[in-house]
């Protein structure tokens, strides 16, 4: 069955995708642990959900701290560790 996209998608945590890598053997055990442990990390700094999506609350501290800053928007990139194949 095909949706028109009037639900709204499915939700996925992020966590969830990054396992995936591991338990299709996309990406190695030993890296996907790597990532978790980053995303974990970039989640927790940046106060996101699990989603990787900005709460309500952290909107409206990031707009304040943007404002000090001078900066109209802000935005976030996480990196994770490259492979030794790359």
């Amino acid at each position: 069955m095909w949706h028109d996209g009037a639900c709204g998608g499915a939700h996925v945590s992020v966590r969830a995708l990054i396992l995936a890598l591991a338990r299709f053997e996309i990406a190695p055990k030993d890296e996907t642990r790597a990532m978790e442990k980053a995303w974990a990390a970039y989640r927790k700094q940046h106060r996101l959900s699990i989603e990787g999506k900005i709460s309500q609350e952290s909107r409206k501290a990031a707009r304040i701290e943007d404002r000090e800053a001078g900066f109209p928007y802000a935005e976030a990139m996480i990196r994770f560790p490259q492979s030794a194949a790359d």
